[in-house]
């Protein structure tokens, strides 16, 4: 199934019999981290507020996350992008 047929015969309720480590939901973490890293690029945002229905699948932000910087690959490293935890990895691998 085409991931195209796939979204455009789903709706909001749909979303909720797929579990959480279904490829569905890496498919749309690797379309929102794509709008997000455009909207980063293009606007230089302060911040991103993400939200509906599907936002409510908690495991879709660290996803989104690593699809934004993958993207972005390493042209933009500032502190806000990163979860705290990854923000004083990479403080330590520069360091070094």
């Amino acid at each position: 199934m085409k991931w195209g047929k796939l979204f455009i015969r789903c709706n909001l309720i749909s979303f909720i019999i797929f579990s959480d480590d279904d490829p569905v939901w890496d498919k749309i973490a690797y379309y929102l981290g794509a709008c997000c890293a455009n909207l980063t690029l293009t606007l230089s945002l302060e911040k991103i507020i993400l939200g509906g229905g599907v936002m409510n699948r908690t495991i879709l932000y660290d996803k989104i996350r690593g699809h934004l910087h993958q993207m972005l690959g390493g042209y933009i490293n500032h502190p806000a992008l990163f979860n705290e935890e990854e923000h004083n990895k990479k403080k330590e691998q520069s360091r070094d």
